[in-house]
């Protein structure tokens, strides 16, 4: 069973439903993994360590970074950090897939107007979270597989 994005690029497209939710889970795992690398890259004081600072100081750090690096990316600012991230081939999901993965999304939007209502997230013990991997595994194989 292929888990890491790179092993997918070897041996072709996912073949079981949870060859696709690894190749999903680990996509999206890389995604975020650059972001948290290029924000420290961006504000040096995050990859430091500080021992001076308090929780109550690494809060307000943490969250007035995020407030500038969304209102730069908001503001349409070219955000150099990132376009340079941006150039390493390593770190992009295959456009094909993200092709497919929009075509679908915009026949989906038209499909019954309504919204789904958030579900609070209540920590109930590997059981509940193997339920929720088995149900989104099985929401991402709906489309691709043909069983």
């Amino acid at each position: 069973m292929r888990y890491h994005l790179g092993q997918f690029g070897r041996g072709g497209p996912p073949v079981t439903a949870r060859e696709l939710f690894n190749r999903k889970h680990s996509g999206l795992r890389s995604v975020i993994e650059r972001t948290f690398g290029v924000w420290k890259a961006k504000w040096r004081i995050l990859d430091r360590k500080h021992p001076k600072y308090g929780l109550t100081k690494w809060i307000k750090i943490v969250t007035a970074t995020m407030a500038l690096h969304n209102f730069i990316r908001d503001s349409h600012w070219e955000d150099h950090d990132f376009l340079q991230w941006q150039s390493i081939e390593e770190y992009h999901v295959d456009d094909e897939e993200e092709e497919e993965e929009e075509e679908e999304g915009e026949e989906e939007e038209g499909e019954g107007e309504e919204e789904e209502e958030h579900v609070a997230y209540e920590p109930t013990g590997d059981r509940a979270m193997e339920a929720l991997r088995d149900n989104i595994t099985n929401e991402c194989n709906k489309s691709r597989l043909p069983y």
